[in-house]
């Protein structure tokens, strides 16, 4: 994953492609007019509460090493 990989989308779009985002690989940032708003990680675990936890952790890590 890298910088080029990130997405910044209004939370309208984000809501209108939903399924286009859940299905996707990158973290999307949730933004509105005032701002970031938060952020989706997809992590593909099925079941599995602490995997999936464990794997949007070493996404969120690995995008806070890349960002200045």
């Amino acid at each position: 994953m890298n910088e080029e990989n990130l997405q910044q989308v209004e939370l309208n779009d984000f809501r209108e492609n939903l399924l286009e985002y859940v299905a996707g690989e990158h973290p999307v940032a949730l933004s509105r007019r005032s701002g970031t708003l938060g952020w989706f990680i997809p992590t593909h675990e099925e079941g599995d509460l602490r995997a999936s936890l464990e794997q949007a952790a070493a996404s969120l890590a690995q995008l806070l090493k890349q960002l200045p």
